[in-house]
């Protein structure tokens, strides 16, 4: 990526799957703070965290993407 993102914050959306999980890599890489986003699995957005902790913070918050409240309360943290 071309410009500076070090420090900038993303809400990543799908990052318990294979696409998003690649996307919050390449993010990462470039040291932004991510919040990630998923259904109901768990286990699959702790393996994105914990490739994404290696190079720069993020937040789990598993949930129904369909929720209004959830949406809320993931842009609100």
């Amino acid at each position: 990526m071309t410009a500076n993102l070090k420090n900038k914050n993303v809400i990543l959306t799908g990052a318990s799957g294979g696409i998003g999980h690649a996307i919050a890599g390449k993010l990462a890489a470039e040291h932004m703070n991510l919040i990630l986003l998923g259904g109901n699995h768990i286990e699959k957005l702790n393996d994105t965290a914990a490739i994404v902790k290696q190079q720069s913070s993020c937040t789990v918050m598993p949930g129904d993407l369909t929720s209004p409240e959830f949406i809320a309360e993931s842009i609100q943290k």
